[in-house]
């Protein structure tokens, strides 16, 4: 083995588990698409492409667990992509995937640098209610946080990157802490998450973060067959909005013309595109004004039709069986941006977005952490290879 091939197995992981992190947290960063997408492509992409060519027929061992996956997120994109070029949303989405597969078994895996991000988006969430509050002293209002390090932000993606990491340091830092205690501790621990998880969505004034919080609490109370402290829980929570204006706040402005473009949308699919293909990306608009549909789900229908839907279903049943067997905290972490999807997103199948994030990242690991035995005798498969090579 050369110097270099030593010296890259050495410090290799260490470098890609750092642009794992940066990838993770550069939504946060005042950085153009172009440059996140860079970091993704050179960063994360090609050498996690090298990296799966280097040893192709231990591939053989994933085709099993994992080709269901992979055949029906690249129907799902063949039915979504406007173009050829469109096809390559598939291999980008993969590629991630196999970023999260490449870095399992290592010291520094997906749940450990993770777990950094997260502390650093709770630390963002802690400057940004302080300055928030500092507004509020300044001016007498309470206004929808719209910039961060000087720049305008898309405040919907921040409150769901933050939720998300509040939700994935409750299920992997701090709730077997509180369940060894008691069942009461772990309410009180719960009812704290959904205070701070409001406070958040308030801050911002994001309903989707709220929409994705229900589904988790109430996949999570499912998950710990809590329901009666869960359910005093969530009374607690809803009396606790009330009683500080959260609700004032969150519904300040009413819908957002939600239910009008959904109205819209399906009477367009229905009336003038054709309900079982859809209308493909066709640069309507929406009410006149709205370039999507507000909502990842009618996206993919108004696209793609009840084909689309169809397909998109069957993916979310096999994700839901396959993680819900094997007890994955990562589908309790998933529920959020599975929850945020009905009210926020222009579809799921995109280049580098937030959504890659509090969407497909818990997603992709729960199929990944689900698939164990199977992850292991893939580096096996690799180890053995790389020793009869040299």
């Amino acid at each position: 083995m050369t110097w270099f091939g030593k010296e890259w197995l050495r410090y290799g992981p260490w470098l890609y588990a750092t642009l794992f992190g940066l990838f993770c947290l550069a939504f946060y960063l005042p950085l153009s698409s172009k440059a996140i997408n860079n970091i993704f492509y050179a960063g994360l992409a090609l050498p996690c492409l090298g990296w799966l060519l280097l040893r192709p027929a231990a591939l053989i061992v994933l085709v099993r667990p994992f080709g269901w996956l992979v055949i029906l997120l690249v129907a799902l994109v063949a039915l979504d992509a406007g173009d050829a070029a469109g096809l390559k949303k598939a291999l980008y989405l993969l590629l991630f995937c196999a970023s999260c597969l490449l870095l399992q078994g290592r010291r520094w895996d997906v749940q450990a640098i993770y777990d950094l991000c997260a502390w650093i988006s709770l630390g963002i969430l802690v400057f940004i209610a302080l300055d928030w509050l500092w507004i509020w002293l300044q001016t007498g209002k309470w206004v929808r946080y719209g910039h961060f390090l000087g720049v305008p932000i898309n405040p919907v993606h921040f409150s769901l990157l933050i939720s998300n990491a509040l939700i994935f340091l409750w299920l992997f830092r701090v709730a077997d802490l509180f369940e060894r205690r008691s069942p009461l501790i772990l309410a009180v621990g719960l009812l704290l998450l959904g205070s701070v998880i409001l406070l958040c969505a308030t801050i911002f004034q994001s309903r989707s973060a709220v929409a994705g919080f229900i589904l988790f609490f109430f996949g999570y109370l499912l998950y710990r067959r809590m329901f009666l402290l869960g359910l005093a829980v969530l009374l607690l929570l809803v009396a606790l909005l009330y009683a500080l204006g959260g609700d004032e706040l969150l519904l300040r402005r009413g819908f957002s013309y939600r239910l009008d473009i959904w109205l819209d949308a399906g009477s367009r699919l229905v009336n003038q595109c054709g309900v079982w293909f859809g209308c493909g990306i066709d640069g309507y608009r929406f009410l006149g004004r709205f370039e999507h549909p507000h909502s990842g789900y009618f996206a993919m229908l108004y696209r793609n039709g009840l084909l689309g839907g169809l397909l998109f279903s069957l993916f979310a049943l096999l994700w839901l069986h396959c993680a819900w067997r094997f007890r994955s905290r990562w589908l309790l972490l998933a529920l959020l941006g599975w929850g945020s999807l009905l009210t926020t997103s222009n579809g799921v199948l995109t280049s580098p977005q937030p959504l890659w994030i509090y969407f497909w990242l818990p997603v992709f690991m729960a199929v990944v952490d689900s698939q164990r035995g199977a992850v292991r005798e893939y580096f096996q498969s690799r180890y053995i290879q790389r020793s009869a090579q040299s």
